[in-house]
């Protein structure tokens, strides 16, 4: 099962999951979780792959749900949470007066050079 299924998998036991920059129609109710690839970089001779997971809340996030979806993504798809702060940012739903958190996560998988080129 390749990476981004392992991570769709774990999301999608938290409510309705999106890849990339795909989101629900403003009618519907924004409650959902988007992640997507964010970067592939180079660390001294290895690599390295970033992943943005951003959990979607009208009003607010639950309590703690961002540690339940850190926890859940670390033990099922071994990757690692990124030392960089968990950025909040909040906009309105649409034309309407609604406020909406979002969370964004950043977790990374370090890649050995030797399998990755050979």
């Amino acid at each position: 099962m390749s990476k981004l299924d392992q991570i769709r998998a774990v999301l999608e036991r938290f409510g309705a999951t999106y890849y990339g920059n795909a989101s629900p129609k403003v009618s519907e109710t924004w409650d959902y979780t988007v992640f997507r690839r964010a970067e592939l970089s180079k660390a001294s001779n290895d690599f390295v792959r970033k992943y943005t997971v951003a959990i979607v809340r009208e009003s607010y996030i639950p309590e703690n749900l961002e540690f339940e979806i850190i926890k859940a993504i670390i033990d099922e798809t071994n990757l690692r949470l990124s030392e960089t702060s968990a950025a909040y940012s909040y906009v309105y739903k649409g034309s309407t007066d609604l406020v909406v958190e979002i969370c964004v996560l950043t977790f990374f998988e370090p890649l050995k050079r030797c399998k990755v080129l050979g």
